[in-house]
C-alpha cells in the first residue's frame, strides 16, 4: 500500500477494509477525537462536525468541502477500534472512551494493522421468516413481504433498493406492526412489462394503493424512504384512503427548493456518465460527484441475505440509471392536496445528513406543510445498519 493511503475499518460492516486519502482521513481523525468528550452521553455529531470544522486544514478541506464524508469515516473506524463510542439511545452521541486519552489514541493508531474478520460474521439480524406476495398489477407482478403484528405499516425503498434493505427495520418494529416491505416495479422480484420506459411516480402510487386494497387492513400507515418517499408522498396526495400517516423519509423532492439547479445538474452528469459508459460509469460518477469517491472497494455484505440483496440492487442499477433516477428527482409534490387530505403527513431528516441535497429537500417540505421535520438518527440510509435506534423513532411517530 502506498504510503499517501491508510486502511480504515467501518463499525458497520467488520472485516471491510477501506484506503483512502491518508492526509485527509488522519486530519479528520485527529480532529474529531480532540472535541469529543471523555464520558456519555457524548456529543452530537452535528455538533462535533461545528466544532472540529476550524480545526481542519483548508489546503484539504478548503471551505469544508466534503468533511461530512470524512467524519463519518473517522467516527465508523474510531467506532470499529473501540476508540470512540456512542450512547445506546437516538439521538447519535459519541464519545471516547473512558480509559482512553488523545496521545494513547494516536500511538494505537499508529501502531495498528487492521485483521480482517471472516464474512461470515453479521451485524446480528435473525430475519425472522418472512410471507412472500405477489400482486397482479396493471403491467406489473408486484413483490412484498410480510413480517410481524398489528396495525399495517407499509416500507417502500428509494431508488434501486428492495424490500431487503428493511429487513432489520421490520424485525426491529415486529411486535408493534404488520410490516409489508415492497419491491418497487421493475425493481428486482417485481417484474414488469416496460423496463424500457421511465419510470412513473403516479402509477407507482397506485402499485402502492393496490397493495393497500389488496391487504385491506385499513387504517394504514406508510414510510417511505428517499426516492420511496416522493412515492408516498405521491400516494397520500392522490390515494389518501385509508392512510392514517405518512412518514416521508428525506424525500429527494429537490424541486421544492429555491434553486434546484444544482442537485438537477449533478443528476444530468450522472445520465451523461451512464450514456456514455454504462451503469457501472453512472455508479462511478454519482460516487465522485457525492463526495464518496476514494478508491475503496464498496462494502461486502456479511450474510447470505444480504449477499442476495446486494445482488438484486445491483442488478437494478441499469433500469435505475436510465429510467429511474431522473423521475424521481423531478417529481414535485402536491403540497396542496397534502395539506388538505385526511392522512397525517410527517417529514423525517436524517441527523448525519444537514447540508445534503435531500436533507434540505426535507426542511423545504416540512415548511411549506407548517411542520417541523422529525430528525431520525444517522444518516442517508441508517435504517440498513441502525434499525432498532431507526425503529424507536418510527414506533414513537406513529403512536
Amino acid at each position: 500500500m502506498s504510503e499517501d493511503k491508510i486502511e480504515i475499518e467501518n463499525a458497520v460492516s467488520p472485516g471491510h477494509i477501506q484506503r483512502v486519502d491518508r492526509a485527509k482521513f488522519t486530519a479528520m481523525r485527529d480532529a474529531l477525537l480532540s472535541v469529543l468528550p471523555d464520558e456519555p452521553p457524548g456529543m452530537k455529531v452535528p455538533d462535533a462536525n461545528a466544532e472540529l470544522l476550524p480545526k481542519l486544514p483548508d489546503d484539504l478541506f478548503p471551505g469544508g468541502a466534503k468533511a461530512g464524508w470524512w467524519l463519518k469515516a473517522a467516527q465508523l473506524d474510531l467506532e470499529a477500534k473501540g476508540i470512540i463510542a456512542r450512547a445506546p439511545k437516538p439521538p447519535v452521541r459519541l464519545y471516547r472512551l473512558n480509559e482512553m486519552r488523545l496521545t494513547v489514541c494516536a500511538a494505537s493508531l499508529a501502531l495498528f494493522t487492521p485483521v480482517s474478520t471472516a464474512l461470515s460474521q453479521t451485524t446480528g439480524s435473525t430475519d425472522m421468516a418472512a410471507q412472500s406476495r405477489m400482486l397482479e398489477v396493471n403491467g406489473a407482478s408486484l413483490y412484498f413481504e410480510i413480517r410481524g403484528s398489528g396495525p399495517l405499516l407499509l416500507l417502500i425503498p428509494g431508488g434501486p433498493q428492495d424490500a431487503g434493505v428493511f429487513v432489520g427495520l421490520a424485525e426491529a418494529l415486529a411486535d408493534e406492526f404488520t410490516t409489508v416491505a415492497v419491491d418497487p416495479r421493475c425493481n428486482s422480484r417485481s417484474v414488469c412489462d416496460a423496463r424500457d420506459t421511465d419510470l412513473d411516480v403516479a402509477l407507482l402510487a397506485i402499485d402502492m394503493a393496490a397493495i393497500i386494497a389488496h391487504l385491506g387492513n385499513a387504517p394504514v400507515h406508510v414510510f417511505g424512504t428517499s426516492g420511496g418517499a416522493q412515492i408516498a408522498l405521491a400516494l397520500a396526495a392522490n390515494h389518501p384512503e385509508g392512510i392514517a400517516t405518512v412518514i416521508a423519509h428525506e424525500p429527494r423532492a429537490v424541486m421544492l427548493l429555491d434553486d434546484p439547479s444544482e442537485a438537477l445538474a449533478a443528476d444530468e452528469i450522472i445520465y451523461t456518465a451512464y450514456q456514455n459508459g454504462g451503469a457501472q460509469s453512472a455508479f462511478q460518477t454519482f460516487l465522485e460527484v457525492s463526495g464518496m469517491a476514494n478508491g475503496e472497494a464498496p462494502p461486502q455484505p456479511q450474510s447470505a441475505e444480504e449477499a442476495a440483496t446486494f445482488g438484486r440492487i445491483n442488478g437494478n442499477m441499469e433500469y435505475f440509471f436510465a429510467h429511474g433516477m431522473r423521475p424521481l428527482t423531478a417529481f414535485t409534490p402536491d403540497v396542496a392536496k397534502l395539506v388538505d387530505g385526511p392522512g397525517r403527513i410527517v417529514v423525517g431528516a436524517g441527523e448525519a445528513t444537514e447540508g445534503e441535497s435531500t436533507h434540505q429537500a426535507s426542511l423545504a417540505l416540512a415548511e411549506q406543510l407548517g411542520q417541523e421535520p422529525v430528525i431520525f438518527p444517522g444518516d442517508h440510509v441508517a435504517y440498513t445498519y441502525a434499525p432498532e435506534a431507526f425503529a424507536e423513532v418510527v414506533s414513537r411517530t406513529l403512536r
